[in-house]
């Protein structure tokens, strides 16, 4: 086990240009600490969305293919149990307070690698617990560097650390339509498996409303059953008071809007004739008694 980094080894951080200051230097109690927005999209970029290989992004398995949203669900939930744990751990270095890149760096590493404080490296073994415990930072994102697993998502897991870096990251509605065109494309140059072509018909039709080239016409109805029963109608009726109805669950509005709402048959627009908030929605469109509110929430 080796317990500190050669000199010749260590990154000189100086070198670098610290991108955001405050985040690096302000330290915060560790209590009310979680990741940042950037480091979850950063801790996503590590995989992308495949909608026929089982996993979506990564992380759990589903029988069926699977929407972008679907995958991210998944992964979401994975990634916050991870990071229950990765507390859990943090809690035995009996720190009280660690700076927001410090610790989006951390759990970036543990999502990468599944440790905190030790790094195989090509040289051997490394143990950080006592550089994290006495927040030698330098020395802690120095070592991260010198992982042979993951490297490149090590390597990240460092510049968040130490310079506060998040970089330019890919948001989700990128990673859903390359995944929509990767199941064109590799239908189209049948390289798909049986079971992951099964899943691709599904998966494309319910990104996107259309059937996967070359789909049987003996596949299609049945495509469009299965895609009808994942998703949740309901129905409500005005009763001239009440403009906030309770949905079944909190529909996605972002990065693709997973609510359909229409009034008496007809499509109204999110933001100008209704709102969502949690498992309200909030209809503003004037309306009059016993109109009809229908909603779909999708996958």
């Amino acid at each position: 086990m080796i317990v500190q980094l050669n000199d010749q080894l260590r990154t000189v951080w100086q070198d670098f240009t610290l991108a955001d200051q405050e985040r690096f230097e302000t330290e915060i109690p560790i209590n009310s600490l979680e990741i940042s927005e950037e480091a979850k999209l950063v801790a996503l970029n590590f995989a992308k969305y495949v909608g026929y290989d089982g996993y979506g992004y990564g992380e759990g398995y589903v029988v069926r293919g699977v929407t972008e949203q679907e995958s991210y669900n998944v992964w979401i939930s994975e990634f916050n149990q991870q990071q229950k744990l990765f507390k859990r751990q943090l809690s035995t270095y009996n720190l009280t307070e660690l700076p927001q890149s410090v610790y989006d760096g951390l759990m970036l590493y543990f999502w990468a690698v599944n440790k905190i404080h030790f790094v195989y490296s090509n040289e051997g073994i490394y143990d950080m617990k006592e550089q994290i415990s006495n927040k030698l930072w330098d020395d802690v994102a120095s070592t991260i560097m010198r992982s042979n697993f993951n490297k490149q998502h090590c390597i990240k897991a460092a510049t968040v650390l130490r310079l506060a870096d998040y970089g330019k990251q890919k948001p989700r509605r990128w990673f859903r339509t390359q995944g929509i065109f990767a199941m064109r494309n590799n239908n189209e140059t049948r390289t798909l498996s049986t079971e992951e072509l099964k899943r691709a018909r599904f998966a494309y039709y319910a990104e996107t409303k259309t059937f996967l080239p070359y789909t049987p016409e003996s596949s299609k109805k049945q495509i469009v059953n299965d895609y009808k029963k994942t998703m949740l109608e309901n129905r409500y009726v005005f009763d001239s008071s009440t403009v906030i109805f309770k949905l079944p669950t909190t529909p996605v509005m972002e990065p693709i809007e997973k609510l359909e709402v229409r009034i008496n048959g007809d499509l109204v627009q999110n933001e100008f004739d209704f709102t969502v908030d949690g498992t309200n929605l909030i209809v503003t469109k004037p309306m009059q008694p016993q109109d009809i509110i229908t909603t779909i929430i999708k996958i």
